[in-house]
């Protein structure tokens, strides 16, 4: 499970909580947000000119699958987002 200590977010606003520039990402966001919804944001906010994927770090043993629950905010799940090119 990716875990991150409880930050300060509303609960409709999507966050990134993990930056690795040119390998990946984390996300913790609202549950209504789809996987394009979650790419699109990590494209807008990162601004290093790559473009990102969602991945399920289960299938790359990473661990649990993703996109898993939010371990601090009910009604939001974490994303692991690798560089796509």
């Amino acid at each position: 499970m990716l875990r991150h200590d409880r930050i300060g977010m509303a609960p409709d606003e999507p966050v990134i909580f993990a930056f690795f520039p040119g390998f990946s990402c984390s996300i913790c966001a609202p549950d209504r947000m789809t996987e394009a919804d979650i790419v699109a944001f990590a494209d807008q906010k990162t601004l290093d000119g790559h473009t990102w994927r969602a991945v399920d770090k289960s299938t790359i043993g990473l661990g649990s699958p993703t996109p898993n629950p939010c371990n601090q905010v009910d009604g939001r799940r974490h994303w692991f987002l690798l560089i796509d090119k």
